[in-house]
């Protein structure tokens, strides 16, 4: 019998949890011991702490090789850290994952960003024979309409990497979110655990044409997030410098675009 797909997320998740449990229990590690260097002593320089580049380095080490990490900011993690909120990705979580990775040799520098406090002529100068480059993808993109640059308007990442450091972020008690993918749907429920009042997702299309998680979007809703279908944002409003409200325009589903 058919009924619906095997939860592989879920089920990775669960036993996941579930050895991590009883690591703790028994405070034992799962993980292998490096091997020891070789006799060169390659050494590698890893530029970026994130997924990438902390699978990378972990690898690596794993060969045998000597791997120094450097991340501009203050916390390893990527995305992981800085992008998605501690409701979805509990930070304990990702902070045992690096621990591990730095027990098996590697070393990771903080607040280091190449290009201006290090150069990769630096790098081969200190003696770094090779160099893996995984800075990631921390830009939002543009809307390209008037009222962007006023105050009050921030893009998403921003955002979600200021709320995720800890750090003051000044919202209203009305807030309005463009986008429908995950980092959108995640700025609007943090808005509101950050006390506003109201948080409208505006969407240019359908439900059904969303990109973020299903179970994201619901739980959105259930929150008292609001989802504006089908409404396109023309003109950011303006008032003494400030953000007052947003103009849009309803559309029309129709045929696929290129968007």
């Amino acid at each position: 019998k058919v009924d619906e797909p095997i939860a592989i997320n879920a089920l990775k998740r669960f036993v996941a949890d579930w050895q991590m449990k009883k690591d703790a229990e028994s405070n034992l590690s799962t993980l292998s011991s490096p091997l020891p260097m070789n006799s060169s002593q390659f050494k590698v320089a890893i530029i970026g702490a994130g997924p990438a580049g902390l699978t990378c380095a972990y690898e690596l080490t794993k060969l045998g090789y000597k791997v120094t990490v450097f991340e501009s900011s203050s916390k390893a993690g990527g995305m992981l850290t800085l992008g998605i909120p501690d409701y979805r990705l509990p930070k304990e979580l990702v902070e045992k994952e690096i621990r591990e990775i730095e027990e098996q040799g590697v070393k990771i520098n903080l607040n280091t960003t190449i290009g201006k406090d290090l150069t990769l002529d630096d790098l081969e100068e200190i003696g770094y024979e090779a160099i893996f480059i995984a800075i990631g993808a921390h830009r939002s993109k543009k809307l390209n309409i008037p009222g962007e640059s006023l105050e009050g308007v921030i893009d998403g990442l921003s955002f979600l990497k200021r709320v995720n450091l800890g750090k003051k972020v000044e919202i209203g008690k009305r807030v309005a979110i463009i986008g429908g993918g995950n980092t959108a749907v995640d700025a609007a429920r943090s808005s509101i655990r950050l006390g506003a009042e109201k948080a409208y997702l505006i969407y240019r299309r359908t439900k059904e044409e969303m990109p973020a998680i299903l179970e994201e979007i619901e739980k959105a809703e259930e929150e008292g997030v609001k989802i504006l279908y089908l409404t396109l944002p023309t003109k950011i409003m303006e008032k003494n410098g400030k953000v007052s409200g947003v103009k849009c325009i309803p559309l029309v589903l129709d045929g696929m675009d290129t968007g």
